[in-house]
């Protein structure tokens, strides 16, 4: 099997092709791989072969080769203490790291260009994504692992030393942003900036009035969509990729798993269908919150019109970036006038009337 990669296309992307550097930290030097995605960071299938006395069979990992610069070390070490506290707990399934010879789950290494570079090895999970089965059970099954993780993460007790970054408002959109500002995306016209500004504008004092407390506010996935979740046969759930997982709101968690579809015609059933998963399951959300959510997926909106700039290098952000830049301005005059997600504004609206009337 060849390896492929776009490095040999972008010299931007040099850093992807320092595979064989990485894996040998864990003897895995000569497998065969392939690329299964790139986008912050690459990642790739890892085959070994069979032992030459045919006493060990192939085996799969996923190669995951961070971008340098990209998280700090302290931050990736975090995300896989979590990812051991919840293969532990057991309440949903997810991919292990393998220690490297030296007995890290993080392994560092200097590249060919002289860059400190980290990598992990992850247990491979075999099953497909649930896109597969149709829109309203896929979101529905993804509401009922948001509700597991929601779970998991106020109960955790975590090590002293675990640090992870905050998905606040400087974070999505300010100037923590790691995609920098989507004013810099060079498909946002002027008209289009002024009304991404005011959307903006009131999306920032919603969030400011949602606040944040201990119940709405934790630990999150932040990117937990179809594509992070794999169906076994025997219909165990898997969830993968925790990169972006970090302290943030509750509802932003679950505005990223409808990322590059808000402004889909289907985007209000999608989110009706992940409420009664998320539900289903345990999780609690109060209908007077759902105010809130147009407001979060506005943010996550803007985070990726950045985004489509910022990783213009990768396959992906050049396919979608004309068509979702300019479709951002209808839901945003939608936002701006409260009738972005009308059935779920509604449901808040009541909820809101019942409290009052109480």
């Amino acid at each position: 099997m060849t390896q492929l990669n776009e490095s040999h296309v972008n010299p931007d992307l040099s850093w992807t092709g320092y595979t064989r550097e990485a894996l040998s930290h864990w003897g895995l030097e000569d497998a065969a791989m392939r690329q299964l995605s790139l986008s912050e960071n690459a990642t790739y299938l890892v085959e070994s072969s069979a032992d030459s006395n045919g006493e060990a069979d192939p085996q799969r990992f996923v190669l995951r080769l961070h971008r340098p610069g990209y998280r700090e070390k302290k931050l990736i070490e975090s995300e896989l203490a979590w990812i051991d506290a919840l293969a532990n707990e057991g309440t949903v399934r997810v991919a292990r790291a393998y220690p490297t010879f030296q007995g890290d789950k993080l392994c560092s290494f200097i590249n060919p260009d002289g860059a400190e570079q980290y990598a992990v090895l992850f247990e491979f999970l075999d099953g497909k994504e649930p896109s597969e089965s149709g829109l309203a059970s896929s979101m529905e099954r993804i509401g009922r692992v948001a509700a597991s993780l929601h779970a998991s993460s106020l109960s955790w007790c975590r090590p002293e030393w675990f640090e992870r970054i905050v998905w606040d408002e400087d974070r999505i959109v300010g100037s923590k942003s790691d995609f920098g500002d989507w004013r810099d995306t060079s498909e946002v016209t002027p008209e289009l900036k002024e009304i991404l500004e005011a959307a903006e504008t009131k999306m920032l004092r919603e969030m400011a009035e949602y606040g944040k407390t201990t119940d709405n506010f934790g630990l999150v996935h932040t990117d937990l969509r179809s594509s992070n979740l794999l169906i076994g046969e025997d219909g165990t759930v898997k969830v993968i990729d925790f990169d972006d997982c970090g302290e943030g709101w509750f509802l932003f968690d679950m505005a990223c798993s409808f990322s590059f579809e808000e402004s889909s015609p289907d985007i209000e059933a999608m989110v009706l269908a992940y409420l009664r998963g998320y539900r289903s399951a345990g999780g609690v959300v109060p209908d007077s919150e759902l105010a809130y959510l147009p407001a979060m997926l506005i943010a996550r909106r803007l985070m990726l019109v950045a985004w489509v700039e910022k990783r213009k290098e990768t396959i992906w952000a050049g396919l979608i970036r004309d068509r979702y830049v300019a479709e951002s301005r209808e839901i945003a005059l939608a936002f701006l006038h409260d009738e972005y997600l009308p059935r779920v504004l509604e449901m808040a609206r009541e909820a809101s009337s019942l409290s009052n009337v109480a």
